[in-house]
């Protein structure tokens, strides 16, 4: 931040070897500054460089300005934080719980902040050190904004969690909009394979909103919204922070929206994509970041901007490809 009160990009470079490997410069002076970082890990958009590789990216970057920059504070903004699903482990089996692995890694770099989104389950906020602040910003006013602008009649309006895992959440939305709330139990088959999927709630005659933190081979997604409309639902449309699709995701979207069984999909801008389809609505949660940008530098509480109803949250995507 600058004398006057205002933000500026400072400068510094990413040089990559023949090999691969990267060594990254600070060209600016931060001594003493907040200093924030963003990065989006998971990126379709760049087809040569995979998640990992935004993963060493950023790693490396803040190594370099912790012990090279010198700033008065380094904040790491991850919308997406990687390898948060795997955030348990599972007593079947000799695996990981990724998530802190991935956790105890940024430690390693130098004492940061981290700022994230949606984190995919609140118990992976136990795999950050004691050590780190964090700061995972919740969506739920961005849904309740949404709902309110999209429909007329909260009433008839039903949140649907695609899981037991989310009931919390969908019951938490529905509580506030004064709707109902419905869940879904999915039996898997195999990660992003649904066998079957049993609904617990009424919603004949309801439009029904199904609230996930993720979109990824949508494979969950497509067995509930089938389901809703099995069991008598007006309308389905599909909302999720973070819109990853892989593999048979576009062809499951399409399919939906040609068999009537949805009529929008809405994701957030923490995963860029370049998918144009007409049922695909992209919102940019730029504002809230600039917002926790903007408190965190002031030493104002985060969390309370998320109840004021005069903070601008999100925008259409299409607000900043505005000439």
């Amino acid at each position: 931040r600058t004398n006057d009160g205002a933000f500026e990009l400072w400068d510094g470079s990413l040089e990559s070897f023949a090999n691969g490997e990267l060594r990254y410069e600070v060209k600016d002076n931060i001594r003493g500054k907040d200093v924030f970082v963003i990065q989006c890990c998971d990126d379709p958009t760049e087809k040569s460089r995979s998640i990992n590789d935004n993963i060493t990216e950023v790693e490396l970057a803040l190594y370099t300005l912790r012990h090279n920059g010198r700033p008065g504070n380094l904040t790491a903004i991850l919308p997406l934080f990687p390898y948060s699903r795997a955030d348990r482990p599972d007593p079947e089996k000799r695996n990981t719980t990724s998530l802190k692995w991935f956790a105890q890694k940024l430690s390693y770099v130098g004492k940061n902040n981290i700022i994230m989104t949606d984190l995919h389950s609140p118990i992976g906020l136990n795999a950050f050190p004691d050590d780190h602040y964090h700061d995972n910003l919740s969506v739920f006013p961005i849904i309740v904004d949404y709902a309110r602008n999209n429909y007329d009649n909260l009433k008839n309006l039903a949140i649907i969690s695609p899981d037991v895992g989310g009931a919390v959440r969908a019951r938490r939305v529905s509580k506030y909009l004064g709707s109902r709330a419905a869940i879904g139990d999915k039996q898997k088959a195999s990660p992003g394979e649904i066998d079957d999927v049993f609904l617990m709630g009424r919603v004949r005659g309801l439009n029904a909103l199904v609230v996930d933190d993720m979109y990824d081979s949508l494979g969950t997604s497509d067995s509930v919204a089938r389901k809703l409309k099995e069991k008598g639902a007006a309308s389905v449309r599909l909302y999720a922070t973070h819109g990853i699709f892989t593999g048979k995701a576009m062809e499951r979207m399409e399919k939906l929206y040609s068999d009537g069984i949805i009529d929008k999909i809405v994701v957030s801008d923490t995963v860029p994509n370049n998918l144009n389809y007409p049922f695909l609505e992209k919102i940019s949660i730029a504002p809230m970041l600039a917002q926790a940008i903007f408190r965190i530098n002031r030493n104002m509480s985060v969390s309370d901007m998320l109840k004021d109803p005069d903070v601008t949250l999100y925008r259409p995507l299409s607000f900043y490809n505005q000439p």
